[in-house]
């Protein structure tokens, strides 16, 4: 198997997958308000007022959740992305 000039060679497709993982992991350790507010808006791409209508809560709890949980990703995946 020849992977297509110009694609992702087999390293990056491994590194992909691990960073997946890692995000996953991430995501899983949030509290469960944050974990859904992240889930919507950056996997399923839902606006701030969407995801407030669905969690019957403020745009700014919104906002405020999602920041938090973007901050506690980014600490997990912290070694991760520095190796």
């Amino acid at each position: 198997n020849v992977l297509p000039s110009g694609g992702p060679g087999t390293d990056q497709l491994v590194l992909d997958a691990e960073l997946e993982e890692h995000l996953f992991t991430a995501i899983g350790l949030l509290g469960q308000d944050q974990q859904a507010v992240v889930i919507l808006r950056e996997v399923h791409a839902y606006s701030y007022e969407e995801i407030a209508h669905l969690m019957q809560t403020s745009s700014g709890t919104v906002k405020s959740r999602l920041h938090r949980g973007r901050d506690r990703v980014m600490v997990e995946l912290g070694p991760y992305l520095e190796s």
